[in-house]
């Protein structure tokens, strides 16, 4: 879409300077800033990963069953109060 707007000079020729350093339009380079500004830079971003970490291997409990691991955690804990005389 074609429009006319009025930029300062100044900002005008930063726009022109981005364009060559970016080997790019003006009309690209402006778009790409005014996107970057409303959309807060998240467009086009990569997408979010989560940072994960190994917990160890428990033998004998299947981390994919839910259930098992907190029977067991609760069979743990049991025993560790027992112990502990509580």
């Amino acid at each position: 879409m074609r429009t006319t707007i009025n930029v300062s000079d100044d900002m005008m020729q930063i726009l022109k300077e981005q364009a060559d350093a970016r080997h790019q339009s003006l009309s690209s380079v402006v778009n790409e800033i005014l996107e970057a500004h409303l959309y807060g830079g998240r467009r086009g971003e990569e997408r979010f990963r989560q940072q994960t970490y190994a917990l160890g291997a428990r033998p004998g409990i299947n981390f994919h069953k839910s259930l098992d691991l907190a029977a067991e955690m609760e069979t743990d804990y049991t025993i560790d109060k027992l112990e502990l005389g509580k």
